[in-house]
């Protein structure tokens, strides 16, 4: 169980460095060469909120199985709380 989470864990923090690369390339209109078809999702930052979002929940998941020491759930609620952070900024629309 822990290996497929660790799995999990590191494709999702892959897709959201992907997501953070194209999200630049887009917002900064690094990617004029192309006609913004497959770019036309990463022109805000909500899909790389959700990214993030999804990243600090296994993180967080993660990190509160591995209950050893006092520093490994104090790392889980932080990475809670980030994952929180990322909801209350789709909510509110920042884009």
């Amino acid at each position: 169980m822990k290996k497929a989470l660790n799995i999990l864990v590191w494709l999702s923090v892959t897709c959201t460095i992907f997501t953070l690369m194209l999200t630049l390339l887009t917002t900064y209109y690094f990617n004029y060469h192309f006609n913004n078809f497959c770019f036309k999702f990463f022109n805000g930052y909500s899909t790389l909120q959700w990214c993030i979002f999804f990243t600090m929940i296994l993180l967080g998941i993660r990190l509160f199985s591995y209950k050893d020491n006092m520093k490994s759930s104090t790392y889980s609620y932080v990475c809670f709380f980030m994952a929180a952070c990322a909801m209350v900024f789709l909510v509110i629309g920042v884009s």
